[in-house]
Order: C-alpha cells, then sequence, then structure tokens
C-alpha cells in the first residue's frame, strides 16, 4: 500500500483522513492496523481510509439518490429519514450527507449505506461532547442540522 495523502479530516476537526493508493501490486489494506498506526498522532481522534483511486479516477460516477430511515442503533433513532446521495464507481460506492460534509463507503450500497450510518452518530456523539463555545462555525452548523435529525 503506498499513502498518497495524510491530511485533517475537514468534515470534523478531529481526525485525519488517509488516502491510498490501492494498485494490483499492493497488498491488501489492513484498516484496522493502519487506524492504530496513526491512532497516537492524533490522539484519541478518529482515522479514516479513503481509496484514492477513486477520488483521482477519471471514471464518473453513476449517482443515485435514496434515504435512511433508521441509523442502526438502539440508542440513536432518526426524528425523520435522511437524504443521502450515493457515488457508485466500478469498485466503490461513497453514501454523502453534502450538509453534514460527512461520508460513508463501502464495496455495496448497505454497505456504504451502514458506514455512513456510523459516521452520522460518531459525528453527532462528537459534537455532544464538545463544549459548543469551543466548537468553529462549520461544526457549529453541523450540530444545529444533527440536532434536527437525531434522539438519544
Amino acid at each position: 500500500m503506498q499513502i498518497c495523502a495524510l491530511k485533517q479530516d475537514s468534515s470534523r476537526s478531529k481526525g485525519i483522513v488517509l488516502f491510498h493508493n490501492e494498485s494490483s501490486s499492493s497488498p491488501k489494506v489492513n484498516y484496522d492496523f493502519m487506524r492504530l498506526l496513526f491512532q497516537p498522532a492524533i490522539g484519541s481522534s478518529k482515522v479514516k481510509l479513503i481509496n484514492s483511486d477513486v477520488l483521482t479516477s477519471k471514471e464518473k460516477p453513476k449517482i443515485k439518490k435514496t434515504k435512511i430511515f433508521d441509523v442502526s442503533s438502539d440508542i440513536y433513532k432518526l426524528k425523520r429519514p435522511i437524504d443521502i446521495r450515493l457515488e457508485i464507481f466500478s469498485d466503490e460506492i461513497l453514501s454523502i450527507i453534502p450538509e453534514l460534509e460527512l461520508y460513508g463507503e463501502g464495496v455495496t450500497e448497505a454497505d456504504a449505506l451502514e458506514d455512513i450510518k456510523a459516521e452520522l452518530i460518531d459525528l453527532y456523539e462528537y459534537l455532544n461532547t464538545v463544549p459548543k463555545e469551543k466548537l468553529g462555525s462549520d461544526p457549529k452548523s453541523w450540530k444545529k442540522i444533527i440536532d434536527t435529525l437525531i434522539i438519544d
């Protein structure tokens, strides 16, 4: 595996995103190992891995819209369905909630939707642990939006 880029996760100021290139000559990525490897550098922050081949591909994704009606949790419920944008590439599917700059990924639509649900819960929990005065302008607006979506 070759790490193409390492950057602060702009969707949450608490983590980093690793963009990696997964060519046929590269070994399969061990995501858990990569998260553990980079976790000490950012404390308890979250590490997200995205295949850079998908982001830099000249392949135009098929766009599909769908909704999620739950977050697959016994603790949290949705107040209303959430619109999701799916970007379907030949080898990966991205699920996106543009208003929250939140994304998930998976090999199947179901995987991508489960990932976006987990990301949504992570963001909700994070925004509710940080004092309001310490949130930047984007996280404050995400908190307003997310508070209209989730019941705990």
